[in-house]
């Protein structure tokens, strides 16, 4: 487990990883792989075989939901497409203001337009949204909202499973330079899991490699990405630059053999 003495936020004691404040790890491999499996474990929604989940030295899974409940907002998520996960009955405003009150109906009547307008802001947004049902925004903007959402419960680590593959390029770049700045601006912990390796170099200061459920790797990531020590991790690299190199030289099958 880990201890705030070093500044721990998360610990999986079978997997053998430590998440510290402020960094970012990423967690790669093929489709099918084990990725969102260990997401959604870090998440406490899925409960592993074998090993614990520990959130600063104390259980988080395997543990009834009632007792992790109390700690819940200080786990939050962000996912590839957000929209199945907005209350279609809802607006920006109501979004984030339910974030804001952690589902308390009462609070979220409350006044909490100047927190609502703040986190818009936070996220790059215009406050002018507020009033907009989530599904009349752009990708990004969703984007965009489910992190001002995630962030609102004042979490301490955000797993973020696959959070820029459904966007185009110029988008990526903007929400990933976001997610830089947030990080540093508000020292919360991430877990990038994304099977694209560019946004992964990009973003994380260690990497989790994982093939059938298992880590096979795991390291700083420019060392990682410069000598990797696995076969598995040497495919992945090498499909990923057969990618970049264009049509011709590979396929997005190349990262789902």
């Amino acid at each position: 487990g880990l201890s705030r003495g070093y500044d721990g936020v998360l610990a999986v004691d079978d997997v053998s990883f430590r998440l510290e404040r402020g960094r970012v790890l990423g967690v790669i491999g093929a489709s099918g792989s084990g990725k969102t499996t260990l997401a959604r474990m870090l998440l406490g929604l899925e409960t592993p075989d074998a090993g614990t989940v520990t959130l600063d030295d104390e259980p988080w899974v395997p543990l009834p939901e009632r007792e992790r409940r109390p700690r819940r907002h200080r786990v939050a998520a962000v996912v590839q497409d957000p929209g199945a996960t907005f209350d279609e009955r809802w607006n920006v405003e109501r979004v984030l203001a339910d974030a804001f009150s952690r589902g308390d109906e009462r609070r979220a009547r409350g006044a909490l337009g100047e927190r609502v307008d703040a986190a818009l802001r936070q996220v790059d947004l215009d406050p002018v949204l507020r009033s907009r049902s989530p599904r009349t925004l752009s990708g990004g903007q969703r984007q965009r909202l489910a992190i001002a959402r995630a962030l609102a419960t004042d979490p301490e680590v955000i797993v973020l499973d696959e959070p820029v593959t459904a966007l185009d390029a110029t988008v990526q770049h903007a929400v990933l330079r976001l997610l830089e700045r947030l990080r540093d601006e508000t020292g919360v912990a991430m877990v990038f899991v994304s099977h694209d390796l560019r946004a992964v170099r990009r973003m994380a200061d260690d990497v989790l490699v994982v093939h059938a459920g298992a880590v096979v790797e795991h390291g700083p990531a420019a060392e990682v990405f410069a000598r990797p020590a696995h076969p598995v991790t040497a495919r992945l690299l090498h499909a990923a630059e057969r990618l970049a190199a264009g049509p011709a030289a590979g396929t997005a099958a190349d990262l789902t053999d």
